[in-house]
């Protein structure tokens, strides 16, 4: 009964609180809207009535915090956010105030608080939209052309404090309080200041933010009141307004002291079963009593992370790495070794046999074989929902050292196999594991499909290396051709087309390159057209004219594309430019492939044949109609991906599961783009030229920064698949494996795609039996994937599907070969 009672005095008390700070305002509004965050659901009731919001994403009552007036709820990122349908309640048009009480825990870029409006139309309806720029409160609209007017403050608020912001707006004027105290306020942007809003039918969103792609600018921290009033009477705080708030955050502080010892405790009591599970499962698996370490085999489609418990995202346990390859193919697997809880670091290392084909006539020789140990590259929080931050092993690092395996912990390594032009069969070998007088066996079940993919990828490649990020990070005034040459190979190892699409004038690589690997690249670049004068714009043209001659005998015309401006239709200051340099080419050089990462807007199409959109233009009914009608008229399409988009589309990020590096192949088949883009993949190694000389031994950031503003961008991963290694080496990640599998899978397709051709043509029994189950097979899955937007996390479909087409393309090719 005295618990109960406390807790009923503690609730009073808080409500009184939220009553006195109230009355220390002058305000004489009504309220429209009250969201108090005090739930214990997945619906946040508006207390005044008829404005209940629904959260969406995911949910916990762990979610629940204390808060300043009671309960707060907590948004990360993204992860979840709070739907509000429209109402003429909260349609604010003008003499309005907004008030809120939050606690963000990151405060640099946009932090969306709460906004009403769509900007998936044209132009964006935005009412409004209250939120954190770089810790600066603003209060932001768009006009009825769809440009942005911000008010903000100068003044910013700190993280990880309790803030009460009040907003007001009247015939255009707003005044913004932080905490009591009236803040200057300045307007930016070029919006049309207006006498009131531009309302508009689309609900609110609380927590989150949103651009073109869908959640972005997301709140970080705990919200735990949002009241909308009529009026804006609120430039009057009472005299002891200071002294409440001081008081209110002080009473806070105790119950949020509280709930943090609650979590400790909680934390250490799943700590203490987490230790008796992993000590029970090391002792089921492992191969004697006390062994070092416990191995098992875990499928390159997946990875682990660093948090405690890791173990449980093994799905399955086991010594055998069974694998499948065309010839001309690499085909990888990882090695999990689990380390004991009561040892030190253990150090094994690894060997590798032959694989030989079950007939003996054949084999696959151990030099075929590499291995490399996956190493960590630990991620800070980033601005998009993830299930963890943390060390993610990612980087291969190839150079004989044992693989360490530190106790309760992992370590990891990753096994590839060359095919080259191995004879199709059955091959078996084993990867042995030795740490002292231990050692640990892993079969490996090989099989060679008896067909072999293509030198030249099928789907074009245009991931830029940047050359010069390179030789800064080697100290190298000059890249010799073997050094060139070195970079150009394991890039094309990877089916990655040598390039880097903001080259000068001259083609990249150098011609000499291209003559040299013609049979293998299928995307560069012919340089930029510097304009002049109109006698030095035609000087410069004529040199272009003569450059896609000798590209022209060289048989490598298909392959050539001239790639200038960037995104031009977020950029349009740079259209005057792009008509004058697409029209001087275009009428000396007609067919010349003019790329562009931009979506085939009407102004652009006169400019453009090859269009390289966003992944995410693809999941829109409209836009794949118009690129429809770019394919039509002759035009290529391609895709790429950037800082955008994001889940449900894949992207590269290390923060998102590695199986999306590979997918992005598939779903390219299924949408039948001819190219991948991705402006970067050693954007990181110019953040990183701190700790050259330690590198590998230093931590690495997996960050960067923008070229223009220098501003950091919070995606880990961005713009980076290729490590640094000693001595000019380059070292790949487990994501660049995903991709080049990927890529592989692509080259399955139209392999089968071929097949069918071929079995259309043959007119033999075997054939005509093997046709209807090939043109069946042709159709993607659904489990596997039918949109960018929507396809399986789960690898093992896709991985299913790959080996029934294997299987397909190898019994066309012996019954068209007979």
């Amino acid at each position: 009964m005295n618990t109960e009672w406390s807790r009923f005095s503690q609730r009073v008390a808080l409500c009184v609180g939220l009553l006195a700070l109230s009355g220390a305002m002058a305000l004489r509004a009504a309220p429209l809207a009250h969201w108090s965050f005090d739930t214990t659901g997945e619906t946040l009731r508006d207390a005044v009535g008829g404005n209940d919001g629904r959260t969406e994403g995911e949910w916990s009552p762990d979610l629940i915090h204390p808060g300043i007036f009671g309960k707060a709820l907590l948004f990360e990122a993204g992860r979840r956010r709070v739907r509000v349908p429209h109402s003429e309640a909260i349609s604010l048009r003008d003499d309005f105030t907004v008030e809120c009480a939050i606690k963000p825990f990151r405060t640099d870029g946009f932090c969306t608080i709460f906004w009403k409006g769509d900007r998936t139309v044209t132009p964006e309806a935005i009412g409004y939209y209250v939120d954190l720029r770089d810790g600066r409160p603003e209060l932001k609209t768009k006009d009825a052309t769809g440009k942005w007017l911000v008010y903000s403050t100068a003044d910013t608020v700190e993280a990880n404090q309790w803030h009460h912001l009040v907003f007001t707006y009247a015939a255009g004027k707003v005044e913004i309080f932080i905490n009591g105290v009236s803040r200057k306020v300045g307007t930016s942007e070029n919006g049309k200041r207006a006498q009131a809003l531009v309302q508009n039918p689309y609900g609110a969103t609380l927590g989150d933010g949103a651009s073109k792609h869908g959640s972005a600018y997301s709140f970080y921290g705990l919200i735990d009141d949002i009241r909308i009033h009529s009026g804006h009477e609120a430039a009057t705080f009472g005299a002891d307004y200071e002294a409440r708030w001081r008081q209110l955050r002080q009473d806070c502080q105790k119950r949020e002291e509280a709930f943090a010892q609650e979590r400790i405790r909680q934390a250490a009591a799943a700590k203490r079963q987490l230790e008796r599970d992993y000590d029970a499962l090391l002792a089921a698996k492992s191969s004697r009593p006390g062994a070092p370490f416990v191995a098992t085999v875990l499928p390159s489609t997946e990875r682990l992370n660093g948090s405690p418990d890791f173990f449980r995202s093994i799905r399955v346990f086991g010594k055998t790495a069974v694998c499948s390859a065309a010839r001309n193919e690499y085909e990888g697997f990882q090695v999990i070794l689990l380390g004991r809880r009561d040892m030190t670091p253990v150090s094994v290392t690894v060997a590798l046999s032959d694989l030989v084909r079950e007939d003996q006539a054949a084999r696959i020789p151990a030099a075929d074989l590499t291995w490399g140990r996956i190493e960590r590259i630990t991620t800070e929080p980033p601005d998009l929902p993830v299930p963890f931050v943390g060390a993610i092993p990612d980087v291969i690092i190839e150079d004989g050292a044992p693989v360490t395996v530190p106790p309760r912990d992992f370590g990891a390594l990753f096994c590839r196999i060359r095919t080259g032009d191995a004879p199709a069969g059955r091959y078996v070998g084993k990867l042995t594991l030795t740490a002292g007088a231990f050692s640990e066996t892993i079969r490996i079940e090989f099989t060679v499909y008896d067909f072999t993919l293509p030198r030249k990828g099928s789907l074009r490649t245009a991931f830029s290396f940047f050359e010069g990020f390179y030789r800064a990070w080697y100290g190298i005034k000059t890249l010799s051709d073997a050094q060139r040459e070195g970079i150009y190979e394991f890039l094309l190892r990877y089916r990655l087309s040598p390039n880097n699409i903001y080259s000068g004038d001259s083609p990249h690589p150098d011609l000499k390159f291209l003559k040299k690997y013609r049979d293998q690249i299928n995307f560069f670049t012919v340089g930029r057209l510097k304009l002049g004068t109109d006698e030095e714009t035609q000087a410069n043209v004529a040199k272009k004219v003569e450059l896609l001659r000798e590209i022209r005998e060289l048989g490598l015309e298909d392959s050539a594309y001239f790639y200038s401006f960037d995104e031009l239709s977020m950029n349009m200051k740079n259209f005057p430019a792009a008509v004058k340099t697409s029209t001087a080419l275009r009428a000396v050089w007609p067919e010349l492939k003019m790329m562009q990462t931009s979506f085939a807007i009407p102004e652009l199409q006169p400019l453009y044949n090859t269009w390289a959109p966003l992944l995410h233009e693809f999941a829109k009914e409209e836009g794949l109609a118009v690129l429809q009608a770019m394919r039509q008229r002759g035009d290529e399409v391609w895709w790429y991906a950037a800082d955008a988009p994001r889940h449900p589309c894949p992207n590269f990020f290390l923060d998102y599961p590695v199986f999306d590096c590979r997918i992005i192949c598939t779903l390219s088949y299924i949408h039948d783009v001819e190219g991948i883009l991705y402006w970067c993949i050693n954007r990181e190694w110019r953040s990183n030229q701190d700790i050259r000389s330690e590198w590998p031994n230093a931590p690495w950031k997996s960050y960067i920064f923008h070229i223009h503003n220098g501003k950091r961008k919070h995606k880990n991963g961005m713009g980076n698949l290729v490590y640094p290694g000693l001595g000019g080496k380059l070292n790949p990640s487990l994501r660049l494996e995903n991709l080049r599998d990927g890529l592989e899978d692509h080259e399955y397709f139209c392999a089968l795609r071929d097949a069918v051709t071929r079995l259309a043509a043959t007119d033999t029994p075997e054939a005509r039996a093997l046709l209807p189950q090939a043109k069946a097979l042709q159709k993607v899955p659904a489990e596997v994937g039918t949109t960018i937007n929507s396809w399986s996390h789960d690898p093992a479909h896709l991985l299913a599907y790959r080996d029934q087409v294997g299987r397909m393309v190898e019994q066309a090719q012996r019954a068209t070969r007979r």
